[in-house]
């Protein structure tokens, strides 16, 4: 199994294709915008996103889970791709598309086989076991009905930017509802990376 699980973008290009065993010129990836589906400008961000990812080497493609209905069809899209982007956004918003796409379920197997998933932000956290306390900086309210449970791709809860000052509220609520080994702290020019 192999995760970059990142606070913003990819902090270091060196330590990601150390992770992949190639070269980013030319790698082909799915990118996964859905934790900004409920946001008017979505569509400038992940422009902005395939912008940085060009400017690295990386051809990228966007995988809408909208447009998939089961594991199988999430099996299907991700298996050309070597890696998958999760960017960032609401996490409860992209909880949302992954469950009702079946992604959550065709993850596991999919990293098992050898994709690796990159990530930033909320793409991090959903990652983890919980998205608990994220409620404090992400509107539950643009989902029917929020979904705290994590992947579980690792037993830990990703903080990301922890050195935005904005954010500061939602660290010290993180340190103080859970242990500090439950939780992997990162700013934004950090990423947790499991390589097994």
């Amino acid at each position: 199994m192999k995760l970059h699980l990142a606070s913003f973008r990819i902090p270091s290009a060196e330590i990601l294709e150390s992770l992949i065993g190639v070269t980013l010129e030319g790698l082909n990836i799915a990118v996964i915008a859905n934790a900004k589906d409920q946001r008017t400008y979505r569509a400038e961000d992940v422009r902005l996103t395939h912008r940085f990812l060009g400017g690295l080497g990386i051809s990228a493609q966007e995988v809408d889970l909208r447009d998939l209905a089961n594991s199988t069809g999430v099996t299907e899209a991700l298996s050309t791709f070597g890696m998958v982007y999760v960017m960032g956004g609401n996490g409860f918003v992209l909880r949302e598309a992954m469950r009702a796409s079946q992604f959550d379920e065709a993850i596991h197997g999919l990293v098992e086989a050898g994709l690796v998933y990159a990530s930033e932000s909320a793409g991090s956290v959903v990652a983890g076991r919980t998205l608990c306390g994220t409620e404090t900086v992400d509107d539950t309210s643009k989902v029917d009905e929020p979904i705290f449970e994590g992947l579980g791709l690792i037993d830990k809860i990703i903080v990301p930017h922890a050195s935005r000052r904005m954010y500061a509220g939602y660290l010290e609520h993180m340190r103080s509802t859970f242990e500090s080994e439950e939780l992997i702290i990162l700013n934004d020019n950090e990423a947790y990376v499991v390589n097994d």
